[in-house]
């Protein structure tokens, strides 16, 4: 949905340059924020754990 809205906006007629939002270039600017973000993608909320007698071995 989110790549829909922007192709749409980059490929509708007239002389507007595309704006990043607000929050993209906020989080491009501030070098701490791209770390957060890229944990929150890569891990999420709540991080899995593997809890099983298997895993305990090693």
């Amino acid at each position: 949905m989110a790549q829909d809205s922007i192709v749409s906006a980059a490929l509708k007629p007239g002389n507007q340059a595309l704006k990043a939002p607000l929050v993209m270039r906020l989080i491009t600017a501030v070098p701490w924020l791209q770390g957060i973000t890229a944990r929150f993608i890569g891990l999420g909320v709540r991080p899995e754990h593997v809890q099983s007698p298997a895993s305990a071995e090693y």
